[in-house]
């Protein structure tokens, strides 16, 4: 588990304390992003494979299936409209503070020659914040004797706190989203459903800041 957060929080350290909103414009920054992206799935699949001792199909790694991606494809579906959801409840119930998004970074998209770049780095992202947050630390916060929801519930106050640096509403956005996430692996264990739901709201969150001026 500390080798596995290492690798997800320590590089934060190291990188600038809040983007832009157009790094996903430039096809250096997206070649780095997939690099990076790449080199830490490989890391935790190496602490599932050779260190947890345990099956695979445990941490949902089974065979991608015609089934499995349809149902990462309309698993995407609510989750756009969730996050706005979450966003306008919250400019209800903090009626004082900025309108919603406005503390938040806005992603902004405009150079779709880079589209199929950009794909790619959405969905490797998808995989390995999956992979860490929905699979690998789960079933580790339960090898040391948490409950099934005690555990999912962990992992994702990290996977929101991990995007804190974007702003609270972003901590926001990312906690639902990662409820509705982790409900959907409990429910199907197909970890691969779950990175193409993720990979895909990535994308259409990208395209929406391109078509409205920045998306939070």
């Amino acid at each position: 588990i500390i080798i596995g957060l290492a690798i997800f929080f320590l590089p934060l350290l190291f990188s600038p304390p809040r983007p832009t909103g157009g790094e996903f414009n430039d096809p250096r920054r997206l070649l780095g992003a997939m690099v990076f992206g790449l080199g830490q799935m490989g890391l935790v699949l190496f602490l599932i494979l050779r260190g947890s001792g345990r099956d695979p199909a445990v941490f949902g790694l089974g065979r991608i299936s015609f089934r499995g991606t349809a149902t990462g494809f309309l698993a995407f579906l609510p989750m756009l409209p969730l996050a706005f959801l979450v966003l306008y409840a919250a400019a209800r119930a903090f009626p004082g503070e900025p309108p919603a998004g406005a503390d938040t970074v806005r992603w902004t998209y405009t150079n779709y020659s880079t589209l199929p770049l950009t794909a790619a780095v959405c969905l490797v992202t998808g995989y390995r914040e999956e992979l860490f947050f929905r699979s690998f630390l789960p079933a580790g916060f339960g090898a040391l004797g948490a409950g099934p929801g005690a555990a999912a519930l962990g992992a994702n106050l990290l996977f929101a706190l991990g995007h804190l640096y974007q702003g609270g509403k972003a901590f926001l956005v990312a906690f639902f989203l990662g409820i509705y996430l982790a409900e959907l692996f409990r429910r199907k264990g197909d970890l691969h459903a779950n990175a193409l739901a993720h990979g895909l709201y990535n994308l259409a969150a990208l395209l929406a800041g391109g078509l409205f001026g920045g998306a939070p």
